[in-house]
């Protein structure tokens, strides 16, 4: 996986499509359902998944992205 060249008028408006598809599939998702309060004014204090972390590196995603 590579970052897009947001500078590329394409690649921005791929990314901008993108985006607004995400917001729309997660729209219809319970606040209830969050791994974390994201609406909270501290977003430093969410809960952090150790099992996924583990299972990301695990699946290889670089240690980067994980971070």
């Amino acid at each position: 996986m590579k970052r897009p060249d947001l500078d590329r008028p394409d690649a921005l408006r791929a990314a901008g499509r993108a985006t607004a598809e995400l917001d729309a599939a997660l729209v219809a998702i319970p606040a209830a359902d969050a791994p974390f309060d994201w609406l909270g004014p501290d977003l430093r204090r969410a809960a952090l998944d150790r099992e996924l972390i583990t299972a990301l590196g695990t699946a290889g995603l670089p240690e980067q992205q994980v971070a």
